[in-house]
């Protein structure tokens, strides 16, 4: 079985952990998760309407000595992102899970099988409810799809996709210009928190 590379956001109160590294042998009972790196982002309070700016980030490497060319080379902003989007969307998405406690290994195993299989329910209700109803006309959906297309989204945000927009729709088999639509209607009806400027989120 391939290694996967992944990345886990945990949030405790304004802290969010983003941790990234190795699935050795994701299937079978021996598998071990070696951990690169894990960031660990402070914001000035776990409010996810208003979180205020970040006070503090502190890395840790489990590979080698940090020196100055890794942090250089560091994908900050993209990752910076991902905290953002944790604590900005608090959620089922969230993985019930706190690094270094109890068995790592199980943990994640546990959360990346519920995380997959809460994602796959939700995408399969939005393209039930496009093919149930093609056309809605100008009333528009149900709030519940509006909620559902967001949750995707921020999934895609979490999971550090650089253009979530351009991924939902290629995963929904839609326009770029659908997805934001149904975006802005998610934040129009306060299903979604509003994306800060110049930003995804």
């Amino acid at each position: 079985m391939t290694d996967r590379q992944v990345a886990y956001p945990t949030q405790n109160g304004p802290v969010v952990t983003v941790s990234q590294g190795w699935l050795r042998d994701p299937q079978s009972a021996s598998g071990t998760y070696d951990e690169d790196w894990h960031l660990e982002v402070t914001f000035e309070r776990p409010d996810a309407t208003d979180p205020g700016g970040i006070t503090a980030v502190t890395m840790t490497s489990q590979r080698a000595d940090i020196r100055a060319g890794m942090l250089s080379r560091f994908a900050w902003a993209q990752w910076l992102r991902v905290a953002e989007a944790t604590i900005r969307n608090p959620g089922p998405d969230t993985p019930p899970m706190t690094l270094g406690e109890g068995d790592i290994f199980d943990q994640m195993r546990q959360w990346e099988e519920a995380h997959t299989a809460a994602r796959a329910k939700i995408q399969a209700a939005v393209k039930r409810a496009l093919k149930r109803t093609p056309h809605p006309g100008r009333a528009g959906r149900p709030d519940s799809f509006y909620e559902h297309v967001g949750e995707l989204y921020t999934a895609l945000l979490r999971d550090g996709h650089p253009d979530p927009t351009e991924r939902l729709a290629l995963q929904l088999g839609v326009s770029r210009n659908t997805i934001s639509g149904w975006l802005r209607r998610a934040r129009d009806r306060a299903l979604l928190p509003e994306a800060r400027p110049g930003r995804a989120g």
